[in-house]
């Protein structure tokens, strides 16, 4: 498209003066551009994110929880810029957080659900979607990864946060070392 082709739109939302963009979407609101200004049509909502990957796609941990941090601020109506300010993290990782590509790490997602106002439960995947995760990629047998997601679900509620802390020590190099009470 060359210079001359360009067409300056104003975005009714935000009144931002600016050049169509390729999305068709505002570059500072991120709603939608109306290409013809005169048009006294009814502004569109904001579509809501596929909730089902395309068939070349499968379903995968970073899928869901991208799926289901893009829902939850689309209902907030803030753009990911937002968020990632809000979340305190930058806007890299919030984008790879939305793309889908690799689940981010919990620390990352307790920011995003504070600063989406959920719980972390709500980012991550359904039992059934969970299910279905594991069909498409099932641990390898014989590795620490098959043993833990096997025996987790019988763990104790205490037991869990214990395995939650050492893993996050483990992440960020730490010893752990686990206090037990005296029988």
């Amino acid at each position: 498209m060359g210079d001359t082709e360009r067409q300056v739109i104003r975005c009714a939302a935000c009144e931002l003066n600016q050049f169509m963009t390729v999305s068709g979407l505002c570059r500072k609101c991120h709603k939608p551009l109306v290409a013809q200004p005169q048009a006294a049509a009814e502004p569109e909502a904001e579509p809501e994110p596929e909730s089902i990957p395309a068939d070349d796609q499968p379903i995968t941990l970073a899928y869901v929880i991208a799926t289901n941090i893009v829902r939850a601020r689309a209902r907030l109506k803030i753009s990911q810029g937002q968020l990632a300010k809000a979340a305190r993290i930058g806007r890299n990782t919030m984008n790879r957080a939305e793309g889908g590509v690799k689940a981010p790490t919990l620390k990352t997602l307790e920011r995003v659900a504070l600063a989406l106002e959920c719980e972390i439960a709500s980012l991550l995947p359904t039992k059934e979607q969970q299910k279905e995760i594991e069909l498409q990629f099932p641990p390898a047998e014989n590795t620490i990864e098959a043993e833990i997601a096997n025996r987790v679900h019988s763990l104790t509620s205490s037991d869990r946060f214990l395995l939650l802390k050492a893993a996050r020590s483990m992440a960020v190099g730490q010893m752990f070392i686990m206090e037990t009470a005296n029988v």
